[in-house]
């Protein structure tokens, strides 16, 4: 499957196919792209808008069919080992990173503040075992 999005929060058609035993092909802006595919593993993730570079990773699968077969299984093998607890740790990790990006921003001239927002450490947040 190929999902060549300029912007996914998160994806979830990234899972259902990958749980079909189906590799993945899905640009850097699809949140669960960072989340799940294993690059050269379990899918491929490529530079959003770079067509060659697509291109270049169709053309690879493509020709070597043992090689996506194995992809496939690892790609199930990756879901079945997704957990609630991996899948929160992952959204508190990306609440943090949009954060960060606030904080980086410009202060709104309206609100007369010049304060940023500080982002708390992604592992911070992680569950407890």
């Amino acid at each position: 499957m190929v999902l060549p999005s300029v912007y996914d929060a998160f994806g979830v058609v990234v899972n259902e196919a990958m749980l079909c035993g189906c590799p993945v092909v899905a640009s850097d802006h699809v949140g669960a792209a960072r989340d799940l595919i294993k690059h050269g593993e379990t899918g491929f993730v490529y530079p959003c808008g770079d067509i060659d570079a697509l291109a270049e990773i169709l053309r690879q699968a493509l020709a070597d069919r043992a090689r996506l077969s194995r992809m496939a299984t690892d790609a199930r093998a990756r879901m079945e080992s997704w957990s609630p607890r991996e899948n929160i740790d992952a959204t508190l990790d990306a609440i943090a990173r949009g954060i960060a990006r606030i904080g980086r921003r410009p202060a709104d001239s309206r609100s007369g503040s010049s304060s940023e927002a500080t982002a708390p450490s992604p592992a911070s947040h992680k569950l407890s075992e």
